[in-house]
């Protein structure tokens, strides 16, 4: 590497030395020969080496491998006072020494002139050379400095650019933690005001509806004592059944609660969709006739046989009907009409349910299957309905979804894994059974 050096920057300089046959030389500090228009005298010594500047070179391996011996000149440096003298004899002829120092690096330049040659045009075309090379020697040197110098200022400010870079990025990294702290304290105080706004909700609705019947029955059976006591059995029958109706009424808040908070996923089997479908229209077929509603059945052939439970697919059909019944009388429409439809879509058994009611806000599509929530005022119902219809669909590994109709009403599409396995006969005669009605749905 140090020899491509000289020749890519001292190259041209030693062969003009060369050419001009001039005896010209550049000694380090430890006067050894670094540069030469004579090939021979390159790497040797112009006086000895001491044994701490021999430590010191060997500390360096500047010179590594190579043996620096010393040149045959007479009184080139002076020992006594540790400089380089201006008279030198090279075998047996007389050189005139003209030196200068060089750099920061403690190098000297030499240019030696025959004594007995020297004329004055010799002598001044020799400084002229002497010159000259010191000036493309400290040209050189200069050049190195200042490339050297920018180099270190170019370096300097990029270190500086990244240092700023760095500090800015360490800044943004702690604002977005604090901001990502102060966001995750915010969401857990969200999270537990929604939690004891919805355990107050849940309690105000579940005090009223218990409160009406237990109510009602302690009145129930304040009358049916005096009813008894004038033995009159009649009106004491009828009021008994009124009891017993306050009690299905209590049973129902129960089963509803007990039913949301059981997911077991037990009891699972290939159900019939289109036989729960079609036990539920039958049981809901006198109310629907009252109320003046046309219930429109669209079921698949053959019918689709879905992941589930039969009893609590029923379940869901009758909540989906239930919740339509309700969305048409709160519109008010003298001709409500509810549709029932059964497909098989992409591997699953589907059920659509549209009604011509009164469709939802945004804001109740939004918390439509959350836990207690209901449009309807309290004693109206739990807000139980829509709920356990979203988690009997999620238990049997399906979805539910609902959204408004373009022309009017709302669409709830309930969407069950195809079963792989055919309905056992029990489960078959269980879908046919007639089963009890769920308290209405409240959306």
């Amino acid at each position: 590497m140090a020899s491509r050096w000289w020749k890519v920057e001292f190259g041209d300089l030693l062969r003009n030395w060369q050419q001009a046959g001039e005896r010209v030389l550049v000694t380090d500090r430890y006067g050894i020969i670094i540069l030469s228009s004579i090939a021979d005298w390159q790497f040797r010594t112009v006086r000895p080496i001491t044994d701490r500047e021999q430590a010191e070179l060997a500390q360096s391996k500047k010179f590594s491998g190579r043996k620096l011996e010393a040149l045959p000149f007479e009184g080139l440096f002076d020992d006594e006072e540790k400089r380089f003298s201006d008279e030198t004899v090279i075998d047996g002829k007389r050189f005139a020494v003209a030196q200068a120092g060089i750099g920061t690096e403690g190098w000297t330049i030499h240019y030696l002139t025959a004594i007995s040659a020297a004329t004055y045009p010799a002598i001044l075309a020799g400084w002229s050379v002497f010159l000259l090379s010191l000036l493309a020697v400290s040209a050189v040197f200069l050049w190195r400095f200042r490339t050297q110098q920018n180099m270190m200022a170019l370096q300097a400010k990029e270190a500086e650019r990244i240092r700023a870079a760095n500090l800015q990025l360490e800044h943004e990294v702690r604002t977005r933690q604090e901001t990502e702290n102060a966001l995750r304290r915010a969401q857990s105080q969200l999270v537990q005001a929604g939690r004891l706004a919805a355990l107050g909700k849940m309690s105000a609705a579940i005090v009223h509806e218990v409160n009406q019947p237990v109510a009602a029955i302690r009145t129930f059976t304040a009358s049916g004592e005096l009813l008894l006591k004038k033995n009159k059995l009649s009106d004491a029958a009828e009021i008994l059944g009124r009891i017993r109706s306050m009690t299905d009424r209590l049973a129902n808040i129960t089963s509803d609660l007990l039913l949301f908070s059981r997911r077991t996923g037990k009891g699972m089997t290939a159900v019939d969709v289109n036989a729960c479908v079609e036990a539920v229209a039958e049981e809901f077929a006198v109310e629907l006739a009252e109320e003046g509603i046309e219930l429109r059945l669209d079921l698949e052939q053959p019918p689709p046989l879905a992941n589930g439970n039969p009893v609590r697919l029923e379940q869901l059909v009758s909540n989906m009907l239930r919740n339509a019944v309700q969305a048409i009388a709160e519109r008010g429409r003298q001709k409500g009409v509810i549709r029932i439809e059964t497909t098989v879509e992409s591997g699953n058994a589907v059920l659509r349910f549209q009604d011509n009611g009164c469709g939802m806000s945004r804001e109740t599509l939004d918390q439509l299957f959350e836990p207690f929530f209901t449009t309807k005022n309290i004693g109206e119902g739990v807000g139980l309905g829509l709920a356990i219809c979203y988690a009997i669909a999620d238990e049997a590994g399906g979805t539910i979804r609902a959204e408004n109709q373009p022309g009017g009403g709302a669409e709830f599409v309930v969407s069950l894994p195809l079963a792989t396995l055919n309905p056992s006969p029990a489960a078959q005669q269980q879908a046919k059974a007639p089963q009890a009605i769920p308290e209405k749905a409240n959306a």
